[in-house]
């Protein structure tokens, strides 16, 4: 009975559409908004959806926000210059007091250590002269808005967005952002440069659909404050990174740890309620035995075809045609397969919470202080500081952080002749480490 409720739930669980925007009738007649989108490249592959992300971002400036439609620039498919030209119309045109809005939803690539993005002519020969973040943020810097907020949607491996390519791919290490300037805010998709799409979602990449879910209002709240009909920075960023866990995907986007700028209110007026997190947790158990059995036919496909290659070989007369055939039977006899799906760890919201009302945390009004734990400066016999102890002032950045059980799900095949999936035999076997995450901006 339990397993067909769980099948049950799986197939009703179903996420909203963010694709058309809440109308909140907000003026902001001083804002100002650039937003492109490159999904067909001519040198460098397709970016997939970005196109439509790009559109229902633009609807949200208009219908959600409030941007004028004069002051709302959007640039599909834009080559090189095109993508340069529109950004520089986007500062010049922004309005004192008001908000800078840049948004990129495309291919993204890391050349001389530094994130950049590019118009659709661009080549792999002239990726290290692309528009690099920290750029793009310097000029947005030097515009007359009080505010800018830059958010980009690309992954920086060239992988198109390609779920398979981004959950298999290890992380990238790169600069997105250096200004000190504390009017601009760098949102990216994900610091290990893999930005990445979620079928559930519709024709949507996984962190552009879940930030416009949370500029609909699902993340009023979400970093333990009150819920007040406001959307903050961090309450956005928040939402994002526990919403990906929660759907079975190891997100890492950046987050802000500037509290002043955490603070800055993105939307206000979107009340929206988003998805219960039994529509999650339903749809990261499907997403993830989707993926399995996705690894489970790419390793048969794989087999099969090293399998015939090598009795093709052999009956060709090659020499080495037996020791082909028993090389496959080595590589593939016990073969297995993994996949890296997240799970929300409750215990971490509870941690959130507590953070955020510090009063929860004071010691009870005469309650005795405790004594330092160990390392925490104690003396050793002979009244002498202990070298290793540590002692003084620590300071620490303001970091908003999630704990996450990535549970690597296994697949192991034991038949000798490897099958379809359903009618493969073997066991899945499951193991958890806790970690925690949290991405921030670079060092100042």
């Amino acid at each position: 009975m339990i397993w067909v409720s769980l099948v049950l739930s799986v197939a009703a669980a179903e996420l909203p559409s963010v694709d058309e925007p809440v109308r909140t009738g907000a003026r902001n007649t001083k804002d100002t908004a650039v937003v492109i989108g490159v999904q067909d490249y001519d040198h460098l592959g397709t970016a997939l959806h970005a196109g439509r992300d790009a559109e229902e971002v633009a609807e949200w400036l208009e219908y959600t926000r409030g941007v004028n439609k004069r002051y709302l620039f959007v640039a599909q498919d834009p080559n090189d210059d095109e993508l340069r030209s529109v950004v520089a119309r986007g500062v010049a045109r922004v309005k004192p007091g008001g908000t800078l809005w840049i948004y990129y939803s495309g291919q993204g690539a890391v050349a001389d250590g530094t994130a950049r993005i590019f118009g659709a002519d661009t080549t792999k020969d002239e990726l290290s002269s692309a528009l690099s973040l920290p750029e793009l943020e310097s000029m947005a810097a030097r515009s007359r808005a009080d505010r800018v907020v830059i958010i980009i949607d690309a992954p920086f491996d060239l992988s198109g967005r390609d779920e398979l390519l981004a959950l298999d791919a290890p992380p990238l290490s790169f600069k997105w952002a250096e200004s000190d300037n504390n009017k601009v805010t760098v949102w990216v998709a994900d610091t290990r440069g893999h930005a990445q799409i979620y079928p559930a979602a519709g024709a949507h990449g996984l962190f552009t659909y879940l930030t416009l879910g949370a500029l609909r209002g699902w993340a009023d709240g979400a970093d333990g404050s009150a819920t007040d009909g406001i959307v903050t920075v961090a309450e956005a960023q928040q939402y994002v990174l526990s919403a990906g866990v929660a759907m079975g995907r190891p997100v890492t986007p950046s987050v802000e740890a500037r509290p002043k700028v955490a603070a800055l209110p993105l939307a206000e007026g979107a009340t929206e309620k988003g998805p219960a997190l039994a529509t999650f947790t339903a749809l990261s158990l499907a997403d993830r035995d989707r993926r399995l059995n996705n690894a489970i036919e790419r390793l048969n496909a794989e087999a099969e075809a090293a399998l015939q290659d090598a009795v093709q070989k052999a009956q060709a007369g090659d020499p080495q045609g037996k020791a082909l055939v028993e090389d496959v039977l080595r590589r593939y006899e016990a073969s297995s397969v993994s996949i890296t799906w997240a799970v929300p760890v409750p215990a971490a919201a509870e941690a959130r919470a507590l953070l955020a009302d510090p009063s929860k945390l004071a010691a009870p009004a005469g309650a005795a202080t405790p004594p330092p734990a160990d390392g925490g400066g104690k003396k050793p016999d002979g009244g002498k500081t202990d070298p290793g102890a540590t002692g003084g002032t620590t300071t620490t950045a303001a970091v908003t952080t999630t704990a996450t059980a990535m549970i690597t799900a296994t697949a192991t095949i034991t038949r000798r002749r490897l099958q379809s999936p359903s009618t493969t035999t073997g066991t899945i076997m499951a193991t958890a480490t806790i970690m925690g995450t949290a991405a921030a901006r670079p060092s100042r």
